[in-house]
């Protein structure tokens, strides 16, 4: 069985609720065109880079 999977523009949200992040790019080491066909059962390295819009050190969770 085949999936498709799609990825799009979204926001991150971090510890204080805040949504201004920005997904800068979004990479599957597996695959080499797109769209990206995954297999179910199958495992993926996926990388995302991102901006965060602010970083709140002492209330981050180790």
């Amino acid at each position: 069985m085949l999936y498709r999977v799609y990825i799009r523009q979204s926001s991150i949200s971090n510890s204080s609720g805040s949504h201004d992040s920005i997904i800068n790019s979004v990479r599957v080491e597996q695959c080499d065109s797109e769209p990206c066909i995954v297999h179910k059962g199958q495992d993926y390295t996926v990388h995302v880079n991102f901006t965060a819009s602010m970083c709140d050190v002492e209330n981050m969770e180790q």
